[in-house]
């Protein structure tokens, strides 16, 4: 069996609630699927092709409740990428971004 991707590449959106971590899921429409196994569209996955390669991105929505922060801990396993989101209109959820780096700095010093 071939895959259809020469890379895959797990990337996680991370950052306080009703910043717009959905509202970029939402925006991956043209050829995207979403997560078959998860309720409320916790990932979805795409492909783009990136000098010659098919990359298949899988970007997961890790929700942004403070009951939701160790659910960073699994969701963190075997991805490349983190992209910590914030809205530009509501300084608080940019002053978080301190707290988010810094969970993120202990997840991944865990997983190494």
């Amino acid at each position: 069996m071939t895959k259809d991707y020469d890379y895959l590449l797990k990337v996680l959106l991370v950052g306080d609630s009703d910043v717009g971590k959905h509202e970029i899921l939402s925006c991956l429409e043209d050829a995207s699927s979403d997560s078959p196994f998860c309720s409320g569209n916790a990932y979805k996955t795409t492909t783009i092709l990136l000098e010659g390669k098919r990359v298949k991105l899988q970007i997961w929505d890790t929700s942004g409740q403070g009951r939701f922060c160790t659910i960073i801990r699994s969701y963190s396993r075997g991805a490349q990428g983190i992209i910590l989101v914030y809205d530009i209109t509501n300084k608080w959820s940019f002053d978080g971004i301190g707290r988010w780096l810094k969970e993120v700095e202990e997840v991944m010093s865990e997983n190494l």
